[in-house]
């Protein structure tokens, strides 16, 4: 029987979008829910510190992160279903086994390093699925992807905080792992159009062959393993390249081929935000016209603003039902806390990349704001007592944190070249993985021997008014450089 051909953007790729919407879902549920795993695992296995409580979800965390590249080894030799199917099974099962474990060893090993190394599959397989059936609309896929795994932050933590208050934690686990098999409702429907195999550079053109062979799904070293990097390219190419019509990222080759070496040059020497408005305000950064990569000061400084957030936002979901706990608040209150934390979270996923991409306002300068706005938030949620601006300041780290997610893929994109966009991608998610090892140990020395939270809020303080000042700095530096360069 013959196969039906299908091009990119039919309608029946719409179909494999709805199914890995799905597998997101059920794949970002426990990740989304660290600090009910938290609470849990002291409640399920008494005499526990939160050092060692903290472990599973941190674990879980950093595989998710780190485990990517698995994946890419094995999409070589199986197929994309069969390895949705093994992530799925990774993610599901060993919740279920951890419901009946009673040392906190084998709670590592299985929702720790067993689960999330099932996560990172969501991190990498459905994107990569989703980049061979859509080009023309790329971007508004992939925004949705994002979308759907603010909103599985938003319910899930929600429903497994009340039946672990309900029912406990084991039944909590047991309910995590059955949910989690929804994931293989995302696997029926994977793949409506065929593979595309290696083209022969001697028997085709260089355009042809850099378009054929860039949209080969197995160049995964062409796949940034974080989700935010998505959204943000297909925005950036989309922009920088006017005569595009799919503003999708198997272009990018053909149509640095047929760019003009004269306006290549004129392209590089533009701002951080393309195209480079000239009567734009000076706060918009230029850079030089040989892209400087990751040794540059910048990359650096990008890298530690990325981990520093991604580490705050990952301690403050983890303690945030504990520390609501020791300011007394009921625990529907220390839920509602989560969830404007959620709803701040999703709001800044869906505005952010339209807020840098109709060049309202410089990177460097929202990166400051935002930096400021939640140092600020957290000052809030020490020293004032009203539950009313705990619940502002919960929404405004939410808000602010998720922006940064996506202004750090943005100015990395601009300060590398396209060749070594992945591996500076790479090399930023594993310093924030990096960076993650020390949580356990920081949230047990700061609750269990100073007894309260408030001095690691207190140094998140600290820390996001340290960057914004350091970005304020760079904005300044850039106006200054913008400012010379005229004069010449």
């Amino acid at each position: 029987m013959a196969s039906i051909a299908v091009s990119a953007d039919s309608r029946r790729c719409w179909a494999v979008a709805v199914s890995m919407a799905i597998y997101i879902f059920f794949a970002m549920a426990v990740l989304k829910s660290s600090a009910v795993v938290y609470v849990g695992s002291m409640e399920m296995l008494a005499g526990l510190s939160r050092e060692q409580a903290s472990w599973p979800a941190t674990l879980a965390l950093m595989l998710s992160q780190l485990a990517g590249p698995v994946y890419s080894v094995l999409l070589k030799i199986a197929s994309e279903r069969t390895c949705l199917v093994l992530g799925a099974a990774l993610c599901s099962a060993p919740l279920i086994g951890a419901a009946y474990i009673h040392d906190i060893l084998s709670l590592c090993v299985l929702v720790g390093f067993v689960h999330g190394l099932g996560c990172a599959c969501s991190e990498v397989i459905p994107f990569v699925v989703l980049m061979r059936h859509f080009q023309r609309y790329r971007g508004t896929v992939i925004s949705a992807m994002y979308i759907i795994t603010a909103v599985s932050g938003f319910l899930m933590p929600v429903l497994y905080e009340y039946v672990r208050q309900e029912w406990g934690f084991r039944i909590c686990l047991l309910v995590m792992g059955s949910l989690n098999v929804g994931m293989l409702c995302g696997c029926i429907v994977v793949s409506r159009m065929p593979l595309v195999a290696p083209v022969d550079g001697s028997s085709q053109s260089p355009s042809s062959n850099t378009l054929a062979t860039s949209s080969a799904p197995k160049l995964l070293s062409d796949v940034s393993l974080s989700t935010d990097s998505y959204l943000v390219g297909s925005i950036l190419i989309n922009k920088s390249q006017q005569n595009s019509r799919t503003g999708s990222f198997v272009d990018v080759d053909s149509l640095r081929e047929k760019t003009p070496l004269v306006q290549q040059q004129q392209r590089m020497r533009r701002g951080l935000l393309r195209p480079f408005n000239h009567h734009a305000s000076c706060s918009f950064a230029t850079i030089p016209s040989s892209k400087p990569g990751v040794m540059s000061f910048t990359f650096l400084h990008i890298t530690i603003s990325r981990a520093a957030t991604i580490f705050a936002l990952a301690v403050f979901l983890l303690i945030l039902l504990d520390y609501s706990a020791d300011r007394h608040l009921e625990p529907v209150q220390g839920v509602f806390l989560l969830t404007v934390f959620t709803i701040g979270d999703l709001l800044s996923r869906i505005l952010s990349g339209s807020l840098v991409d109709l060049q309202i306002v410089s990177p460097s300068l929202l990166m400051s704001a935002t930096f400021l706005i939640q140092g600020l938030a957290y000052f809030m949620l020490v020293y004032v007592d009203l539950y009313g601006a705990l619940l502002i300041a919960s929404f405004l780290v939410g808000l602010t944190g998720g922006c940064r997610n996506i202004l750090a893929t943005v100015m990395v994109t601009e300060e590398c070249e396209d060749a070594s966009l992945a591996l500076s991608l790479g090399l930023m998610n594993f310093v924030t993985g990096v960076a993650i090892v020390v949580q356990p140990a920081l949230i047990g020395y700061v609750r269990d021997t100073l007894g309260t939270y408030e001095p690691l809020l207190l140094g998140f303080g600290i820390v996001n008014c340290s960057l914004s000042s350091t970005w304020l700095l760079t904005v300044v530096c850039n106006c200054r450089r913008k400012r010379l360069s005229e004069f010449v």
